[in-house]
């Protein structure tokens, strides 16, 4: 009997409490930053339909991460992410802060745009 090598998951909402529970062990328990912020920006769109308040402060850290190891590009990759998200939620005016903050982050020297 062929059994599949992933087992998908049920719904978004254990998508996103998978996600919640990998970044909680990366951060508290392996203090990986780098590997929590990956985590972060994968789950995205599962926690973005969870919660977008939790979704985005998520991002918020995982952006401050990339700022932080001096890669705009990436951090404004990931803002323009997030400020989609809050404009498919409705939220039109934290979208706008968010992608003006994405297009400033774009407009620094460095990170990789490849």
């Amino acid at each position: 009997m062929h059994r599949p090598l992933l087992t998908p998951l049920a719904a978004d909402g254990d998508a996103a409490r998978a996600f919640e529970k990998a970044i909680d062990v990366y951060l508290n328990k392996l203090g990986e930053e780098f590997s929590a912020a990956r985590v972060i920006v994968d789950g995205f769109e599962s926690l973005q339909k969870e919660d977008i308040a939790k979704a985005t402060k998520y991002m918020d850290f995982a952006v401050n991460h990339y700022k932080e190891k001096g890669d705009p590009f990436k951090a404004g990759r990931e803002r323009s992410r997030q400020a989609e998200a809050l404009e498919n939620a409705g939220d039109l005016k934290g979208a706008m802060e968010v992608f003006s903050e994405s297009a400033r982050l774009y407009s620094q020297k460095g990170g990789n745009p490849g």
